[in-house]
């Protein structure tokens, strides 16, 4: 058996001068390579070299009628799929192709910070109100109804299997993680740990553990946290980092980590594994919300230029920076990179995508318009 041959590359992080980076792939080269002194489960990473398909019928078209802020696909089996979305006054609405959009809940939903869907897309988790205390609600897209959460909540997720959330809730001085049956609503809420922390994010990767991650920015050196549900323990998980995030597969095996130097000098993607740990390094630089991660598959919506001086991932949170990107296939296992969109016109800058059948959602920031894009 040949021995695995290690290959150290340069992540290629925010270095480029001019227009910056230029991803003009036709062909894979070291998409994934194991860090330095350690090995790969199963083995090593092969490179195959894999060409677009000249066959391949690509087809993207826009869903929605108005601008919006985040979206989520439910797939009814009497129905089919619809896609339901929030405008900018707060409005949800119903979009199905070839159709008006509907609206569904005409009653505003005023400052909204953001739009979480579950995995199953029968639910999502609204933030909405004063950025300090923010309300929490949650709207089943299938019976059309809210569901309201308690107050003083600062982070929410669901549970992978879509039945449950986990919540942080302010306590005096620490806060609770409490979990919440959606399903059988009259089991109790279950308190697994207290914290002395207020603003962690939360994210609920996979039957027993949840990650707990600081607010990230190119400026703050952070570190993520790992709590065991069923040993209602708390860990210390991964290394630090400046502008850490990460992004994980339902199964929550894979994930991939953002990271940069101070003040985004540099910046770099790898892939970990459930315990945090890099498993390979990438050799091209997006953020993981522009990703889908589906294992062994990751989708990734990938900027053809970053300019030298943009600080990520602060700049692009903020909007000082737009991209414009190619949509790129990587297979994890045969280290495999395949390019499936590269047109820019419309200008893309995706983000929020999901993988649902064979189409590939996301969110355009230049419009606010819903994506559909057919592999």
């Amino acid at each position: 058996m040949k021995k695995t041959v290690i290959i150290i590359i340069i992540v290629l992080g925010v270095l480029a001068m001019g227009s910056g980076i230029y991803f003009a792939w036709r062909k894979t080269s070291s998409i994934l390579t194991p860090p330095l002194g350690s090995s790969i489960e199963g083995g090593s990473f092969s490179v195959i070299e894999t060409d677009i398909p000249e066959n391949l019928a690509l087809k993207m078209k826009i869903l929605n009628d108005q601008p919006a802020l985040n979206y989520l696909v439910f797939q009814d089996s009497e129905n089919g799929e619809s896609i339901f979305y929030l405008n900018n006054e707060g409005m949800i609405l119903k979009t199905e192709e070839d159709k008006d959009d509907e609206i569904i809940v005409q009653e505003p939903i005023e400052n909204i910070q953001s739009i979480k869907a579950s995995a199953d897309g029968k639910r999502m988790i609204i933030k909405s109100g004063d950025l300090s205390y923010p309300n929490f609600v949650i709207f089943n897209v299938e019976e059309r109804i809210f569901e309201v959460l308690p107050e003083n909540i600062t982070s929410v997720d669901f549970s992978p299997d879509a039945e449950s959330v986990a919540y942080l809730k302010i306590n005096g001085e620490k806060s609770d993680l409490i979990i919440k049956n959606l399903i059988n609503t009259k089991q109790k809420d279950i308190n697994i740990i207290s914290i002395y922390q207020k603003d962690f994010n939360l994210d609920w990767i996979s039957s027993s553990k949840i990650v707990l991650s600081p607010k990230f920015s190119a400026f703050n050196l952070s570190s993520n946290w790992i709590v065991d549900i069923s040993k209602k323990t708390i860990n210390l998980w991964g290394e630090e980092a400046y502008g850490l995030i990460t992004k994980w597969a339902q199964n929550g095996e894979i994930g991939l980590r953002f990271s940069s130097r101070l003040k985004g000098r540099e910046a770099f993607l790898n892939l970990i594994n459930i315990d945090g740990q890099i498993r390979a390094n990438i050799s091209f630089l997006t953020l993981p919300q522009k990703c889908f991660i589906a294992d062994p598959k990751i989708y990734c919506a990938i900027p053809n230029s970053i300019p030298s001086k943009t600080v990520l991932p602060d700049d692009y949170f903020k909007k000082a920076f737009y991209s414009i990107d190619s949509f790129y296939q990587i297979d994890v296992n045969e280290n495999s990179l395949l390019e499936i969109f590269t047109e820019t016109d419309p200008a893309i800058d995706a983000i929020n995508l999901n993988l649902v059948g064979d189409k590939l959602y996301f969110i355009n920031r230049y419009d606010n318009g819903i994506y559909s894009l057919e592999l």
